[in-house]
Parts: structure tokens; sequence; C-alpha cells
């Protein structure tokens, strides 16, 4: 029977992850902290590991990447506990995110080599995540056909795992490589088929990255109506889904797509 602590831990890990993926991250960051401490006062090592990981992906969000790191590297780091290495990997990951944002390619793609290593864990459900990074830190740097090769093993282990969320996101990418490569009929499908996968999990934010690839697609194309009419719709799923960053975003597009007659 769960006790006290866990039903604490449990409801307040739920009204965390409702708020990140609303992008209120200071009050996910408060949120997972309390879970963090309630699964310290059982000392359930595999939760805390979990809600530090969280933790360190909130201050990544909140623009706060030394957090992040010393985050990161308390599950990494701590000798007086054993964590999970399925749980090391998702710390490694967001050390590569990190590095990635930060523009330090090199780095990031040695952390996300370090979390491959640990993700060999049986329980371990995060490959296509990883590969899906290695596929952006290839695009960041000009290798649309690195992140294309990145993408069809990220889908292909979503795929295996049934974890529709991470074989959208590796559509996701492979669209981004397709549109590069001006392949634009592979890349429409490919986002066409994530805002399918996305639309199926309810997915709001994930939605308007699809709409905003699409967007961008049909830019590369001089198609400009089309493009505005995926920002548009992007604009309206972000502005639904209380998601500041994704109205940004599709606002920038709309402007300058505007701007141009």
């Amino acid at each position: 029977m769960p006790t006290a602590f866990h039903q604490k831990e449990d409801a307040l890990a739920r009204k965390a992850k409702a708020a990140y993926d609303k992008g209120r991250y200071a009050q996910a960051l408060d949120l997972y902290t309390q879970a963090l401490q309630a699964s310290r006062a059982v000392e359930d090592v595999d939760l805390a590991a979990i809600h530090l990981v969280n933790i360190a992906s909130v201050y990544r969000r909140l623009s706060q990447p030394e957090n992040a790191l010393r985050t990161a590297d308390e599950v990494l780091e701590t000798t007086y506990v054993s964590y999970a290495p399925s749980r090391k990997a998702g710390a490694a990951l967001v050390k590569a995110l990190v590095y990635r944002d930060q523009g330090r390619f090199d780095l990031a793609r040695a952390w996300t080599d370090k979390a491959l290593q640990f993700c060999a864990a049986p329980d371990c459900r995060l490959q296509g995540r990883i590969y899906t990074l290695k596929g952006r830190i290839a695009l960041l740097e000009g290798n649309a056909q690195a992140g294309l090769d990145a993408g069809l093993m990220g889908l292909k282990i979503g795929r295996d795992q049934k974890d529709l969320e991470q074989a959208a996101g590796a559509l996701r990418l492979m669209g981004d490589a397709k549109t590069e490569l001006k392949g634009f009929a592979e890349a429409k499908g490919h986002y066409e088929e994530a805002f399918a996968l996305d639309k199926q999990l309810g997915l709001s934010r994930r939605l308007a990255q699809d709409l905003m690839g699409l967007g961008r697609l049909y830019v590369k194309q001089d198609r400009r109506e089309e493009a505005l009419s995926c920002f548009r719709r992007a604009l309206s799923v972000s502005t639904g889904g209380e998601d500041p960053q994704g109205v940004r975003a599709a606002k920038e597009m709309i402007e300058r797509l505007s701007a141009v007659k």
C-alpha cells in the first residue's frame, strides 16, 4: 500500500508535469522540488532520481544552465546512493541538451554517447530520444543527411517500443532534415505523420511544432499563403495550450511573412 508520502509525491508530480507542459516552469520547479522532498522522506531512491532529472529539465527551460548541469550531476556523480543506469541516462540526456543549447556541439555529442551507454539497461526507454537529439545536433552543424539517419534510428526504436511520442519526435526531425535536403514531399509526409501521432497523444506543444515545421517547409517552396495558414494554426494551438514560447515563435513567423508583399 502506498505511504502517505508516496501519495503526496504522486499528486505533486502530476501537478508539476501539467505545469511543465503548459510552460509554467517556475511553478513546475516548485512542485517537482516538493515531490523530490517527499521521495527522499521515505528514501525512495528511484523516484528521487526521476525528480532530479525533471528538475534539471526545468532549470534548462528556465535558462539556468548551471543549475541544470549541477542537478543532473547529482544523479551522475552521487556516491552515497546508487541510481539506476536508466536514470543516469536521463541526466546525461539533459546535459547533452544544455550543451546543445549553448552551441557546444562536441560536448553535446559526447553526452549523447554517454546517455546511450547508460541506456543499454533493459528498463531504459530513452534511446529514441537520444538518437533524435543526435540528429538535431547534426542538423545544427549543417549535416542534414546525418540528421535524417539519426531520425530513422529514433523512429525505428520508437516504433519497436510502441512509444508514440518518441516516434513523433523522430518524424519531426526527419521532416526538418528532408526540408533541408529539398525532399519536400517526403518532409510533408513526415510532419503530417508526426502531427497525427501528437494529436492522438494530445500534446499541444508538439502539435504546434509540427505545424511550424510544415510552415517552414512551405516558406522554402515560396508557398506564402499555405505557410501563413500553418503558422496561424500553430498560434491558435499554442494560445489554447498556454505555451508562451510557441505563441512568440508563431507570431514572429506571421509578422515576417506578413511584411512580405
